[in-house]
């Protein structure tokens, strides 16, 4: 059994969880049903990486708020494809849900992917910017780090604003450096320099958009920290909820069930 105390169990949640696979199964399954029941255009390219693409569910209506999902990973793993259950939850809300790919590391590096998070922003609000109500964001693990990351790199004048109307960042990662003690460092190749330059916890700005902070209460007690800290930081509104009960790949399963607190807060924000 991982011992708590141990810094890979804090930081490497398939460590802290354990089995992760029926986790995976059951959102195989859900997404493969949203597919099914859902229209979509699938690999929509938004950069020039064969791996910039998204998948766009839209609403039915013209106008209707857009949100994007930015999946997590470790910024080593995980597909797109792998999130479709989302747009089950958001499409029947009137939301148009696009879930998006990016390049992976060892391939590029973590700040190459923070680039492409700005690019595919860009790309959104190009494409359906104009008719939209609202545009929304979300993220989970290293995903709500691009988010937080790419927010502060156009605010730093390095790209285009992102032009997002709020954000929820799931069990994100804000504070990269313990990073670099954990097994999967390997793979990402984070080194000190890098790991504070991508740091959002490590900048004095706050987002430019409202932000929604959530993480799982049965996450490592470090992962939570991460969580609460930057919640702090930023003076985010509410605080950090936590949803208890939930570990980091759990806390995902909420939006299957439509009216679950996390699928009526993403809903709520989506609309405005």
């Amino acid at each position: 059994m991982s011992d708590p105390s141990d810094h890979e169990y804090q930081f490497n949640p398939r460590v802290a969880v354990g089995d992760v696979e029926p986790y995976t199964q059951r959102a195989t399954e859900a997404s493969a049903t949203a597919r099914q029941r859902l229209t979509a255009e699938y690999d929509v390219s938004y950069g020039d990486s064969p791996l910039m693409t998204c998948d766009i569910f839209p609403a039915s209506s013209d106008d209707a708020p857009v949100h994007v999902f930015v999946h997590g990973g470790y910024w080593r793993g995980r597909d797109k494809a792998d999130y479709s259950f989302l747009a089950g939850t958001l499409v029947p809300e009137g939301i148009t849900t696009v879930v998006i790919n990016y390049d992976l590391c060892p391939s590029v590096t973590v700040d190459v992917i923070v680039e492409e998070i700005g690019i595919c922003f860009d790309w959104v609000r190009s494409r359906m910017g104009q008719s939209a109500k609202r545009l929304v964001a979300s993220g989970h693990s290293a995903g709500a780090h691009l988010l937080a990351m790419a927010d502060i790199r156009s605010q730093r004048g390095k790209a285009n604003a992102l032009g997002i109307d709020h954000a929820v960042l799931i069990s994100g990662l804000y504070d990269l450096r313990p990073v670099l003690e954990v097994s999967v460092n390997e793979t990402i190749g984070l080194t000190r320099e890098f790991a504070c330059q991508l740091s959002p916890s490590l900048y004095p700005l706050r987002p430019s958009m409202p932000v929604d902070i959530v993480v799982g209460g049965a996450e490592s007690s470090s992962w939570v920290g991460q969580s609460r800290d930057y919640a702090s930081h930023i003076s985010a509104r509410g605080g950090c909820r936590i949803l208890e009960g939930h570990d980091h790949y759990s806390i995902m399963e909420e939006f299957m069930v439509p009216t679950s607190e996390l699928s009526r807060l993403l809903i709520e924000r989506s609309h405005g």
